[in-house]
């Protein structure tokens, strides 16, 4: 290889080296654990597949987003939970817009849906119903944002595998 063309080449190399590692910086894969503390504030999230009742109509019109393609696919259903805790009081956060983003198989880009309160529980939790439609690692973006920080929401990312 000529000394120009070999200059080319590293020029190309470490160029796509940088912008290789500025876009694995962008997209963080997530904590594999089940709780986080972000900004003063504690995520601890839970996925369980829900049972039998969860076919009914009830967890179906709670189901969002489901991929265009997945439409139908109602087997796939888990039920996502949320508990926010303010780090310093441990108050639970109860007045919150909870927002949770997905990405991974089924799921070119990202969907996203409100999660919203769950009544009758016994700590003030958010929760829906979300279809992962294939075993898998997906990534779980969950923003709480607080009344005065409506546009500033506070996330934590998380890794989780469907198996």
């Amino acid at each position: 290889m000529s000394e120009p063309h070999a200059r080319s080449f590293a020029a190309r190399a470490l160029l796509l080296a940088v912008v290789s590692a500025a876009t694995a910086a962008c997209d963080s894969p997530g904590v594999r654990g089940r709780s986080q503390v972000v900004e003063g504030v504690r995520f601890e999230y839970g996925v369980a597949a829900p049972a039998a009742a969860t076919r009914s109509a009830e967890a179906a019109a709670h189901t969002q987003p489901l991929p265009p393609r997945h439409v139908g696919e109602r087997t796939n259903l888990y039920h996502v939970t949320l508990k926010a805790r303010d780090v310093q009081t441990n108050a639970p956060i109860d007045d919150a817009d909870v927002m949770l983003n997905i990405k991974g198989h089924g799921y070119p880009g990202h969907g996203s849906m409100p999660l919203r309160p769950i009544e009758g529980a016994r700590t003030p939790t958010y929760g829906g119903y979300l279809a992962l439609p294939q075993p898998g690692r997906y990534r779980l973006t969950f923003h709480v944002a607080r009344p005065g920080r409506k546009y500033d929401p506070v996330r934590a990312v998380f890794s989780y595998e469907r198996l």
